[in-house]
């Protein structure tokens, strides 16, 4: 197999590069998950309608989670999931 040696040494450097590290570290979340079995039902705030999800399911919350009712993304829909059901696992 041919390696460009110039594009190796590029992407060697962009791995090593200080800000390519603290861009993993900003990405870097817990895992979080909806509490239970079987399924639930939460509100969508795609289509403004009831959406069945299977609970265990990992969900990635998108506000602080100190409110009644937490916006999770799940796919390519938002959620609005009470946040006493959404359990950190922690950084896995």
């Amino acid at each position: 197999m041919l390696i460009n040696s110039g594009s190796d040494n590029l992407f060697k450097a962009i791995i090593n590069s200080k800000e390519f590290e603290q861009t993993l570290i900003d990405a870097a979340s817990p895992t979080y998950i909806i509490s239970g079995s079987g399924i639930g039902l939460f509100k969508s705030q795609m289509t403004n309608m009831f959406v069945s999800v299977p609970r265990g399911v990992t969900v990635c919350p998108i506000d602080d989670m100190t409110q009644l009712f937490t916006y999770c993304n799940l796919g390519q829909d938002i959620l609005m999931i009470p946040t006493d059901e959404i359990i950190d696992c922690g950084w896995n």
